[in-house]
């Protein structure tokens, strides 16, 4: 439950994916997951995982709900409240972390992890001062 003055919420969940470590970042701003595509292919310090497994996911409604989708991102559909996802007041990111293995995961899973959320803070950070699609 969120309280209190928000401007970015992170919804953090892991999996497993045997052939190895990756992530699924979902949001229904397309703005962060522009500015989160390019810190993802702009940083050359990405020692965690091979490029491109990142994956970004933009939620929208069922069909025949909502708005479209802009076309630049794969779609998502959620059972989370749209209030949660398409809060007007901050921007939610769903930030799903599989794990080559289940159990709590190795000290390279965390750094993983840390990465991926200060870059998703940088573009949500970014997103904040850019204007609404």
């Amino acid at each position: 439950q969120l309280k209190g003055k928000t401007d970015f919420v992170i919804d953090l969940h892991t999996g497993v994916n045997e052939p190895g470590r990756c992530a699924d970042i979902y949001s229904a701003d397309p703005r962060l997951l522009r500015n989160m595509k390019t810190g993802l292919e702009a940083d050359v310090l990405q020692p965690f995982s091979a490029p491109g497994k990142e994956r970004l996911y933009q939620i929208i409604e069922s069909a025949g709900q909502g708005e479209e989708n802009n076309g630049l991102f794969p779609v998502s559909h959620t059972i989370i409240p749209r209030r949660i996802w398409d809060g007007h007041e901050y921007i939610y990111a769903g930030l799903e972390i599989y794990l080559g293995e289940s159990g709590a995961g190795t000290s390279a899973d965390c750094k993983y992890a840390v990465w991926l959320i200060h870059l998703l803070c940088f573009a949500a950070d970014i997103s904040t001062n850019e204007q609404v699609d």
